[in-house]
């Protein structure tokens, strides 16, 4: 015990003793210890954001996309040479078809469900309106895929789907940017010049979709 108020004691006298020393240290260790304490804090925020993402998209959840085109040689690795002696060479694109859906949908029964999803970018336009919007053209499927909840409307069905109807749910922030205080259910907009009818509005704030903020879709 004495021993170690004797080293309490000195180190004081050595405080007072190099004052501007100790001025100069002391702000270095604070902001030292408070760069630290900031990067933990922050490492653990994004380690949360990532983990809170991943778990909404569901832990058996599968993503299919399409491959790069490839060029294949008929006849083997020599390929095959016609009357002129040439090769003949087929290219086989890595594009996935809606032939595809429809085969993992009804082939193989493991799969709880199966949507065909496909998005760019659209120009989209109400009452003079027009601006680039993220555009995601799918089956029903992806609203329990994807687990989306709307704010109000309702989704499009599989019924929509076969037969072709143009249909289209927003998010809020379309809501806000076309519409403002208009309810947008039963409105008509335009996609790249065609028509289709707002069924339903996204919930505020909801997760992102293949990348892009769900708002905004």
């Amino acid at each position: 015990m004495k021993r170690s108020l004797q080293n309490i004691k000195v180190a004081f006298q050595a405080l007072l003793l190099n004052k501007l020393r100790s001025c100069l240290t002391m702000p270095g260790i604070i902001i030292g210890v408070g760069a630290v304490i900031t990067i933990m804090a922050v490492g653990a925020g994004a380690q949360s954001s990532i983990r809170s993402n991943v778990q909404s998209l569901g832990t058996n959840l599968l993503t299919v996309q399409g491959g790069r085109d490839s060029n294949l040689r008929s006849g083997g690795p020599e390929g095959f040479r016609g009357p002129e002696g040439e090769t003949e060479e087929q290219t086989v694109r890595g594009d996935l078809k809606l032939a595809d859906y429809k085969a993992l949908k009804t082939g193989l029964k493991p799969l709880a469900k199966v949507a065909a999803i496909v998005s760019r970018s659209s120009t989209v336009s109400y009452l003079g309106v027009s601006s680039p919007v993220s555009v995601t053209g799918a089956t029903n499927e992806i609203f329990d895929v994807q687990n989306y909840k709307l704010d109000k409307g309702s989704f499009f069905t599989s019924g929509d789907v076969s037969g072709y109807s143009n249909n289209a749910v927003i998010g809020s922030q379309i809501v806000k940017d076309y519409f403002g205080r208009i309810n947008p259910i039963g409105e008509t907009i335009k996609i790249d010049n065609q028509s289709f009818t707002v069924l339903g509005v996204w919930q505020s704030g909801g997760k992102k979709a293949r990348g892009k903020k769900q708002d905004s879709m």
